[in-house]
């Protein structure tokens, strides 16, 4: 759906993590800014243990450094 709104087939609701790289780029633009959809998040739940897998500290080490605490739209360029 992306490429097809890059591609200047219509408009699409994305997450703007989704098309981040897009917006910062100016191949796309936000529209219909007075109608705005429902914001959601993105959480990481897991078991209170004090030792997780390898493979779950770096799953969540990952999306700390993808997401970070500012999203990566927000940031000045």
């Amino acid at each position: 759906m992306r490429d097809a709104v890059v591609a200047g087939q219509g408009i699409a609701v994305h997450s703007y993590w989704h098309i981040a790289d897009e917006l910062r780029s100016g191949r796309l633009v936000e529209v219909m800014r007075d109608y705005p959809p429902p914001t959601s998040h993105i959480s990481a739940v897991m078991p209170a243990r004090q030792l997780q897998p390898p493979r779950v500290r770096a799953f969540v080490e990952f999306l700390l450094e993808r997401l970070g605490e500012q999203p990566p739209w927000e940031v000045p360029t």
